[in-house]
């Protein structure tokens, strides 16, 4: 098989004139960006409007004392088991 003969790879296929990439102009970035920062500020807005925020961290502040929680009982119950292994022992 000759590489003549070969089908051509879709990456060297001719594209249409119409069809070839053109940098989008620089006011497309710009709306993008703005429209994007308008919809971030609009969400931020929201949240300290509601009281999200607030919400969270109290959700945060249970979630971390019941870990702490958690973790103390966890050394109380290790300790305990020390001193249960060693005044059992003969």
């Amino acid at each position: 098989m000759t590489p003549s003969s070969r089908s051509p790879s879709p990456l060297k296929l001719a594209v249409p004139a119409s069809l070839q990439h053109r940098p989008a102009p620089v006011s497309f970035y710009l709306k993008a960006g703005l429209l994007g920062f308008a919809i971030g500020a609009a969400l931020e807005l929201t949240f300290v409007k509601t009281n999200s925020y607030e919400i969270m961290k109290k959700t945060q502040a249970r979630k971390r004392l019941q870990e702490q929680l958690d973790y103390e009982a966890l050394l109380q119950y290790q300790e305990e088991q020390k001193v249960n292994a060693t005044s059992s022992r003969p």
